[in-house]
């Protein structure tokens, strides 16, 4: 593995890493001090990317 690469998947772990902690940190209290009816939902897709390349 080449330093750009490893570079690269830094760069996606932390991306990764900090959505994850906005997301979990957005869900853990109400919006603007106020009592929400429902829960937030939120989808995560994971995937390789290979059918990009592929194209």
């Amino acid at each position: 593995m080449d330093s750009t690469s490893a570079i690269l998947i830094s760069l996606a772990l932390l991306a990764a890493i900090a959505r994850i902690s906005y997301v979990l940190y957005r869900t853990g209290r109400p919006l603007r001090g106020q009592k929400s009816l429902e829960p937030l939902s939120t989808l995560i897709v994971l995937g390789s990317g290979e059918l990009v390349h592929s194209l």
